[in-house]
């Protein structure tokens, strides 16, 4: 939902938010699937009178799962050789979560495959565009703790704080996260995160030892 609504704001002219806060959003994507045991039960339980479409998500989802294994967007490609899997692989490009995945090792396939996240991060598009987002970025109240930012400890508590992996990537023994003021998304400040970071409008606040779909639990929130 963060996700979602960044893209939004951004592409949103004249907007009045002035405060925007986001749980556990992966704001500068994911390098893999999250998990995805839950989707079995989920999947039988919705498509529980229609048992050709249960069947068929239910392959989707054993799909989803082998790609989890070792993903990158090469693996992904190669998966499109196989005319079979061609019409899935490239809708699940188009669609979350693969279409906010970030493989730093792989910097020029991500441009070229992935749709929101270049124009998100104004990696891509038209000079007037780029300049739009991030006009549309900073529109926030300039009197700080416009952007809250929770995250939680583990998973993609990073990329909820505007961190993301070094070129190694996740195909190293140990990654190596960057800090949001590390990325080249803040140094270069492409839609706008350090103008908005220096005048006080971010604020990253990190929950221990809490899972992400967690953040709906009101206990939590408090």
């Amino acid at each position: 939902g963060g996700v979602i609504w960044r893209a939004m704001i951004e592409n949103w002219d004249d907007h009045n938010v002035d405060t925007f806060i986001t749980l556990a959003s992966p704001q500068h994507g994911v390098a893999n699937i999250p998990c995805l045991d839950f989707l079995d039960d989920y999947v039988k339980e919705t498509f529980k009178h229609n048992p050709i479409i249960r069947e068929v998500a239910l392959s989707v989802v054993d799909i989803l799962k082998l790609a989890r294994l070792a993903l990158t967007l090469d693996d992904i490609t190669d998966l499109e050789t196989t005319p079979e899997r061609i019409a899935v692989i490239e809708w699940l490009l188009t669609l979350a979560p693969l279409n906010y995945y970030l493989d730093s090792t792989h910097y020029e396939l991500y441009l070229k495959k992935i749709h929101i996240f270049p124009e998100m991060n104004n990696e891509r598009g038209t000079d007037k565009e780029i300049a739009a987002r991030k006009a549309n970025f900073l529109r926030f109240e300039e009197a700080g703790d416009a952007w809250w930012s929770a995250g939680w400890r583990g998973g993609t508590m990073q990329s909820a704080h505007f961190g993301y992996l070094d070129e190694g990537g996740l195909g190293v023994e140990i990654p190596i996260i960057l800090d949001m003021t590390e990325t080249k998304f803040y140094k270069e400040n492409l839609f706008g995160l350090k103008t908005l970071n220096k005048r006080g409008g971010i604020q990253r606040i990190t929950l221990e030892n809490v899972g992400h779909d967690e953040f709906v639990d009101e206990n939590v929130l408090k």
